[in-house]
């Protein structure tokens, strides 16, 4: 049964690669000249357009990045929150066995709010030293 099912599955991978192959988009050989326009373009584009967005908007980095940190330190509370909470409850009402496990879960809980706390003060502090720097 289980070779039946493997050998269906290597042919389905082999159709798949075979219509694949058939049906890819078709692109177009160019000469050595060409390849080196075409990388010329394409740096010169790129030139422009970061000459057009030389200046970074310093104020507008610093509110996009108070406002994912906002996020998610709030997602971090309330996750911890609850996750708390069911083992406070485990604890308090649980069976014998449910308390144990309650109890062997408390240190890889207070080590991730640890994790999770000092992650985003590290951030902030990164983010108010490097915002000073411009």
């Amino acid at each position: 049964m289980a070779n039946k099912v493997l050998k269906l599955i290597i042919k389905i991978i082999l159709l798949m690669l075979i219509v694949q192959t058939i049906y890819t988009s078709k692109t177009e050989a160019l000469s050595l000249d060409g390849i080196f326009k075409t990388g010329d373009n394409f740096i010169n584009e790129g030139k422009t357009e970061s000459q057009k967005n030389e200046a970074i908007n310093y104020e507008e980095f610093r509110l996009t990045t108070n406002n994912i940190g906002s996020v998610l330190t709030t997602l971090g509370i309330v996750l911890a929150v609850i996750i708390g909470g069911i083992l406070g409850i485990q604890i308090m009402w649980g069976s014998i066995e449910q308390q144990v496990k309650a109890k062997e879960m408390i240190m890889p809980y207070v080590v991730g709010c640890i994790v999770i706390f000092g992650a985003f003060g590290i951030w902030k502090l990164a983010v108010t030293i490097f915002s000073q720097l411009q």
